[in-house]
């Protein structure tokens, strides 16, 4: 029996088309686990809202099973209301057509929805740049210190008293207050500026 040395501890030697067959499948998968990984990089930022949208969406799931087992004539307790019973009674059968579909119950108010979505995205921006725009004056009253040109700015409208007004709220002269901690703005609450 003759033997190579080391043969026993290496693996069966394989045809040139197994090495290509496992080196496509090996590529496969890299490329699967690259794509996989990619989707999960996009969706992520949606994650939260496709949650919560599944939530909702469980949520609301017995509302809509009503919805679409309503009976086709409405009860008579419902069109006996006073004011409202006739236009609940249309209503009504209105939502039995539809059968469920929430969709068409919206569509008629599409353009309202829209208008109304828009507003309130108006005035979130318009808050927004409030919210920086004192941010930014902000910076200047601290930058500046209360000194320069903030005396003048109150002079404007109250005259002296407009100054001499704008002047206790600043540490004198312009410069830090020694014997305050607060610095800048201490002195305006402070008896020994």
């Amino acid at each position: 029996m003759s033997e190579e040395p080391g043969a026993e501890g290496r693996a069966p030697a394989r045809s040139p088309a197994e090495t290509v067959l496992l080196a496509e499948r090996a590529a496969v998968l890299i490329l699967l686990a690259v794509l996989l990984y990619a989707v999960v990089r996009v969706l992520e930022p949606f994650g939260l809202a496709i949650a919560f949208g599944g939530f909702i969406a469980i949520g609301t799931w017995p509302a809509r099973k009503a919805l679409q087992d309503l009976s086709p004539t409405p009860p008579p307790w419902l069109t006996s209301l006073p004011l409202v019973g006739e236009q609940a009674g249309a209503f009504w059968g209105r939502l039995r057509a539809m059968q469920g579909n929430i969709s068409a119950l919206i569509a008629p108010y599409g353009g309202q929805i829209a208008r109304r979505l828009v507003d309130v995205g108006q005035a979130a921006a318009g808050s927004v740049v409030q919210v920086l725009l004192a941010l930014v004056v902000a910076a200047m009253f601290w930058t500046g210190g209360g000194t320069g040109w903030l005396p003048g700015c109150a002079t404007l409208p109250a005259g002296s008293a407009g100054r001499s007004g704008s002047r206790r709220w600043m540490p004198r002269g312009g410069a830090r207050c020694a014997a305050c901690p607060g610095g800048w703005w201490a002195p305006a609450f402070c008896r020994r500026c």
